[in-house]
């Protein structure tokens, strides 16, 4: 991120979010292959399995199910603190407990997302 936006601000989430949902549609398109309509680009979105993205915390993967969109439910805490994210406490296993669900899947999002200035 210094090397392709120097002026940015690093502590903003929304370029590692940006940056991540990037990654989460490259690796949707490889897998609808050369059936790109809504109906397998949907198929795809609702199957992602164990995806690993270069931003987020290496224990934490990305799944998906027909039944079940929230792409991450295992979050872990992190703070910025001197430049950069700092990850605090343990891995958060389980489900979200709120009522507003879009609420609690942007949050665990951003609670597994790990600094991009690495």
């Amino acid at each position: 991120m210094s090397k392709s936006l120097p002026d940015a601000n690093k502590a903003d989430a929304n370029y590692q979010s940006g940056y991540l949902h990037g990654q989460v549609a490259v690796q949707l398109l490889k897998q609808c292959g050369d059936d790109l309509t809504r109906e397998n680009v949907m198929r795809q979105a609702s199957n992602l399995k164990n995806v690993a993205l270069e931003a987020i915390i290496p224990s934490i993967k990305i799944n998906t199910s027909p039944t079940n969109y929230s792409p991450i439910t295992s979050p872990q805490l992190m703070q910025f603190k001197g430049g950069t994210w700092r990850r605090f406490g343990d891995i958060i296993r389980g489900r979200c407990r709120v009522k507003r669900r879009s609420f609690c899947r942007q949050r665990l999002w951003v609670a597994g997302l790990q600094s991009l200035n690495d």
